[in-house]
């Protein structure tokens, strides 16, 4: 009798969604090993005083905002939101905190000087959204979300920056795009303004979304999560590395962390070639500069030989080739020969003249061609008897 057999389909295994949002997004685009250490093994980041500081001016200004009437509570009264949200644990000493804490009161002290009197209700604070884009899961937080008089809508969000970012960094500005696009998937509306409010130096720069930036933004997301999942988490050394939480265990700066353990002295090792490489780069420059001096010297004396105590310096003229190089570049670049060059190198060009290059380029180079007269410098070391 033959053997009946059936074929049972494995049941599919539902793939856990990702859950992002700016500050992982922007966390992943930074360096996907941060990420990694932050979001997925869950290491947190120390809690600093700027970051202390960030958060109370947030919490003071929600509270400020927070009005049943459109009318601004006066400065005494967003001082006490401040002094309510306040926390001492992020500052190092009391020394540091005091600093702070005045600073903060400078700023929002500028910032009812600037707002008391065009306050309004707002339609939103501190507005939590999730919202599905293509599979993943964004959140975040809108810091205020205010409607005008003739219907339109703006998204403004605070920031603790020091300086101004340039206006191209804002128009660029990825939380701004996931908040627009929040935005319209939640409330089906299309902010006409976007603002990130520097408290700082008391500076809102504001800009614009169009419904045809959409697809840039989900794209961009949908990047960042086929990233993750593929486990795309290797580092990438930036701007922000010596501020990271996280170096002493990257393989970017294992080194730094430890040298103390090999078994030799590497680390003075190290130290004494970086010494040793600045000093030759200074010594460089002053090579140059005593170079200058001494060619100056020769051409109004005209002499081409000068002693020191122990040797003796020549002067002596030698040819190098010159080229067009708007000329060079009509004769190389319809071959390639160019591509990602932003320095023509004459000898470089030279070696191309016995090339197999085709002979009418050839015959532009030569026709570009020159000889340029250039003078250096020979160190002649007495002879010992």
């Amino acid at each position: 009798m033959e053997e009946l057999r059936l074929d049972v389909a494995e049941p599919e295994v539902e793939e856990t969604p990702i859950r992002l949002s700016y500050s992982s997004i922007s966390t992943y685009e930074l360096c996907p090993l941060q990420y990694r250490y932050r979001y997925m093994e869950g290491k947190p980041g120390r809690r600093t005083p700027a970051l202390g500081f960030g958060e109370s001016l947030h919490e003071a200004l929600r509270s400020f905002h927070a009005q049943p009437v459109p009318v601004a509570p006066p400065l005494e009264s967003l001082l006490s939101y401040l002094d309510v949200a306040w926390d001492s644990t992020p500052y190092c000493s009391e020394q540091e905190e005091r600093a702070y804490r005045a600073h903060a009161r400078e700023v929002l002290t500028a910032y009812h000087r600037d707002n008391a009197r065009p306050f309004r209700i707002p339609v939103a604070l501190e507005q939590r959204f999730l919202i599905d884009v293509d599979g993943v899961r964004v959140s975040g937080v809108i810091d205020r979300m205010d409607r005008a008089a003739d219907g339109s809508y703006e998204i403004i969000d605070y920031k603790t920056s020091r300086r101004l970012p340039p206006r191209k960094y804002v128009e660029n500005d990825l939380q701004l795009s996931i908040y627009y696009l929040a935005a319209y998937e939640v409330w089906g509306i299309l902010p006409e303004r976007l603002t990130l409010y520097f408290l700082l130096p008391g500076q809102p720069m504001t800009v614009t979304r169009h419904p045809e930036d959409l697809p840039a933004t989900r794209a961009r997301i949908a990047e960042v999560a086929a990233g993750i999942r593929s486990g795309a988490f290797a580092p990438k050394e930036n701007r922000l590395c010596d501020w990271c939480d996280y170096q002493a265990l990257c393989p970017l700066f294992a080194h730094r962390f430890s040298r103390e353990e090999t078994p030799v002295d590497i680390g003075a090792t190290v130290d004494e070639w970086i010494t040793t490489k600045r000093r030759l780069r200074r010594d460089a420059d002053r090579l140059e500069e005593l170079s200058a001096s001494i060619h100056s010297y020769c051409e109004a004396t005209g002499l081409e030989r000068l002693f020191g105590d122990d040797a003796a310096i020549t002067r002596f003229a030698r040819s190098e080739p010159a080229y067009d190089d708007t000329e060079v570049r009509r004769a190389l670049s319809p071959l390639g020969l160019l591509d990602g060059v932003t320095r023509v190198e004459y000898a470089a060009v030279d070696a191309l003249l016995e090339s197999g290059i085709p002979i009418e380029a050839i015959d532009v180079l030569r026709a570009a061609r020159s000889e340029q007269i250039t003078h250096a410098l020979r160190l002649g070391e007495k002879r010992k008897r």
